[in-house]
């Protein structure tokens, strides 16, 4: 086994970066759908004096809308997350275009398949180190995106707000909904 510790430390962070992403996104949009929903029922009762089985019928669209989201833009995308040689080769990109070689990639797949006694295994080395100096030079905001995980964080806190207000002004109005329900 060779060893590469920066490689393994980009993957690492790659990895940690991707998983917070979807982490963001998803929660966002299940926390900013739900919360948005949640206000629309609490407006809609409040202004209509809705009948008992439209009240039921907006908690079971909230209910399942939450889980359908949540399976949906959180569970699924948790589990689509590349594994190490797909993480390899997203790193790869972070390396400016002329510096590319899919050493990343060579030295994630090589390790382990060639015997430290066989003639390949100084190749192999060779192949490690160059991966490794070019792992120091990785910059991964270039491979990774933060604006949209963070806009839609910042959707699901807006909502949240929203309803949190139309809440607490009339906190009356707010218990008898939450009584009806």
């Amino acid at each position: 086994k060779v060893e590469t510790p920066s490689l393994d430390a980009l993957l690492r962070r790659l990895r940690a970066s991707l998983s917070r992403g979807v982490l963001l996104h998803g929660v966002g949009t299940v926390v900013a759908a739900a919360a948005a929903w949640l206000l629309f029922m609490y407006a809609a009762d409040r202004a209509l004096r809705l009948p008992a089985p439209v009240r039921l019928l907006h908690f079971a669209v909230l209910s399942a809308g939450t889980l359908y989201l949540l399976r949906r833009s959180l569970l699924q995308h948790l589990r689509a997350l590349p594994n190490r040689a797909e993480l390899a080769m997203l790193a790869e990109r972070a390396v400016d275009e002329g510096d590319r070689e899919d050493l990343f990639v060579s030295a994630i797949q090589l390790d382990g398949s060639v015997a430290a006694e066989s003639p390949a295994a100084e190749l192999l080395q060779v192949v490690a180190s160059r991966a490794e100096s070019l792992a120091q030079q990785a910059d991964l905001r270039r491979v990774t995106v933060r604006r949209g995980p963070r806009r839609r964080m910042s959707s699901a806190l807006v909502s949240l707000a929203a309803a949190a207000a139309s809440f607490s002004a009339e906190p009356a109005m707010a218990r008898i909904f939450a009584a009806r329900m």
